[in-house]
């Protein structure tokens, strides 16, 4: 149970410090707007619904990973190195790869899809 308690505090304080991150933040203005509307304004049945929220959840996952590996090259050196913004470039794709799923799903949602 300790180990547990940790855990949850260890994530608890990971998500505090992306808070300061404009793009995290984006992320979760983008849920604050996009969640309810696709739960109260879409006809879609529950299981499509229920396929955006975690879609959502998983885009929210991968700002975080995004996010610690955009932290963590920067720690190891602030001058331009092409490898590393490769690295930065792949991990921001990976966001968009899910956004862009995120984003789908909603407007199928929203246009009265089933």
């Amino acid at each position: 149970m300790l180990n547990l308690h940790r855990n949850l505090n260890n994530s608890l304080a990971g998500i505090k410090a992306a808070l300061s991150d404009k793009s995290f933040r984006g992320q979760l203005a983008l849920g604050a707007v996009a969640l309810p509307m696709i739960v109260f304004l879409g006809t879609a049945t529950i299981g499509y619904k229920l396929s955006a929220i975690g879609t959502y959840v998983l885009l929210i996952a991968t700002e975080l990973l995004n996010t610690a590996i955009e932290r963590l090259c920067d720690r190891v050196t602030n001058e331009h190195d092409q490898a590393i913004k490769e690295v930065k470039d792949m991990a921001s794709a990976a966001v968009f790869v899910v956004l862009m799923l995120f984003l789908t799903q909603c407007a199928w949602i929203l246009m009265g899809n089933p």
